[in-house]
């Protein structure tokens, strides 16, 4: 790889890093309240491309659990924000 694309690929790990950090707060900020953090919306499983997401997921060569945790995060995506696709 060139120096420019490894700089990229370390930028990109590092929004997704504070993505992931940002979910977690917010996650367990809404478990020690009753109150809901953010108004979801109703969560329908034909929303994630689960082929999408498995075949990504092995380009990438991450583990079940991996997958998990990301199929999850994409829910929590979609339950938020209502999102028709994510990129």
């Amino acid at each position: 790889m060139h120096r420019r694309d490894r700089e990229l690929l370390v930028t990109i790990y590092e929004k997704i890093e504070k993505l992931v950090e940002a979910v977690h707060i917010i996650n367990e900020k809404q478990k020690l309240s009753k109150k809901p953090v953010f108004e979801t919306y109703p969560f329908s499983p034909e929303n994630i491309d689960s082929g999408n997401l498995a075949r990504l997921s092995e380009v990438y060569e991450v583990g079940n659990i991996l997958h998990e945790k990301i199929k999850a995060v994409a829910e929590n995506i979609i339950r938020i924000t209502n999102a028709e696709k994510l990129f």
